[in-house]
């Protein structure tokens, strides 16, 4: 789905990428899509916890990139990436007024850092 009802959140630990992942989480949430946030992971852990969360789509961010992830964990195809890139380009998207933006979710690390004590 183009939009999704949750969205895991993570990068990879620098001070940039902690920054773009703020923004991210605004625009996601301006948007009606409840935060879960992974904080400090690596792609590959995200991609558990988002197996595992069942969340429509997840976000990894670094500091000069970002890679959308579907529900099945798969980067967005080309045409979905232009699509997305079309809508903000028209800012075609509804404001929502702030005190309708869901809270931010601490919970998704749980399962990244579960496995990595398993390792």
């Amino acid at each position: 789905s183009m939009k999704p009802r949750e969205a895991l959140l993570g990068h990879d630990g620098g001070a940039m990428s902690e920054a773009m992942w703020h923004a991210a989480a605004a625009g996601c949430m301006a948007q009606g899509v409840r935060i879960l946030n992974a904080a400090d992971c690596t792609l590959p852990l995200l991609r558990h916890a988002q197996r595992d969360l069942r969340c429509d789509a997840a976000l990894f961010l670094t500091g000069d990139s970002l890679t959308p992830l579907n529900a099945l964990g798969a980067r967005l195809i080309d045409r979905e990436q232009r699509a997305i890139a079309r809508l903000n380009a028209r800012q075609d998207f509804p404001r929502p007024a702030p005190e309708h933006l869901p809270p931010v979710l601490e919970a998704a690390c749980a399962v990244a850092r579960q496995l990595a004590e398993e390792t």
